[in-house]
C-alpha cells in the first residue's frame, strides 16, 4: 500500500486563522507578512499620523496633497488622506492640465482583491517607464 505524505505550504501563512474583525484603515501584518487580527491605526506607511484638513479625493472638497505627502486612498472611498511619503520626487510635477493627455501603452492589470489604495499617480505620466497608471484609484 502506497503511503500519501502531505507536506506543509510554502505559503509562511497557510495555518494563520480568518480573522472576522472589521478594521477600517486594514489589518496589522506580523513579520512574515502574514495578517494578524489586529487593526492599523492609521492608513499610512508605518502608521503615521495622516495631515489633518486634506481630503486628496476627486470632488467639491478636494485639496491636493504637498509634496512632501501621498495621497492613501480606501477602495470604498472611505478615506482619501494625505500621508508622509517615503520617497520624494527629484523635479516638481508639471500642472495636471499639462499632462492629463500622455498616456503610454498597454494595458492596466485587473484589480484584486480589497485593500487600502495609494494614489501616487494621476495619469500616465506620474509613472516611471513603462508603467501606467490605472484604474479608479491610480496603481503604479
Amino acid at each position: 500500500m502506497a503511503q500519501i505524505v502531505i507536506s506543509p505550504s510554502v505559503d509562511p501563512c497557510w495555518n494563520v486563522p480568518v480573522c472576522d474583525m472589521y478594521c477600517p484603515y486594514g489589518n496589522r501584518f506580523d513579520a512574515n507578512g502574514c495578517e494578524m487580527c489586529a487593526c492599523k491605526s492609521s492608513p499610512c506607511d508605518e502608521e503615521a499620523t495622516p495631515l489633518d484638513g486634506y481630503f486628496c479625493r476627486d470632488g467639491p472638497s478636494r485639496r491636493e496633497c504637498p509634496s512632501t505627502h501621498h495621497c492613501a486612498i480606501s477602495l470604498n472611498n472611505a478615506y482619501a488622506v494625505c500621508c508622509p511619503s517615503s520617497h520624494q520626487l527629484p523635479l516638481p510635477l508639471p500642472k495636471e492640465s499639462d499632462t492629463a493627455s500622455i498616456s503610454k501603452p498597454g494595458k492596466c492589470p485587473p484589480q484584486t482583491g480589497t485593500g487600502d489604495c495609494v494614489a501616487y499617480c494621476t495619469n500616465d505620466f506620474h509613472c516611471p517607464g513603462e508603467k501606467k497608471c490605472c484604474g479608479g484609484c491610480p496603481r503604479a
